[in-house]
């Protein structure tokens, strides 16, 4: 999934900006607020919440591309059933 992951990132084509505020979010663990300032980000907060949005729209709309949503019960079942059981 990592490798998914990794590949939806570089497929959504972030900007430099988008890609350093994802990381000192969710990499580095920061808060919004220091995520701005850490960017020199003049409206702080706001301009870092906008870039964590964005980018993370972008991803998810390579994920919807790719048609990788969430597989429901059934269709779980289902794929169970064709490798065996293996899933369960």
């Amino acid at each position: 999934m990592l490798i998914d992951l990794a590949s939806a990132i570089e497929a959504a084509k972030l900007t430099p900006r988008q890609r350093e505020a994802l990381r000192l979010y969710y990499v580095e663990d920061l808060t919004l607020e220091d995520v701005g300032v850490r960017m020199g980000l003049a409206s702080g907060r706001k301009r870092a919440s906008r870039l964590v949005i964005t980018g993370l729209n972008r991803i998810a709309a390579v994920f919807a591309r790719w048609n990788y949503g969430e597989l429901t019960r059934i269709e779980q079942w289902e794929q169970a059933i064709e490798s065996g059981g293996e899933a369960f």
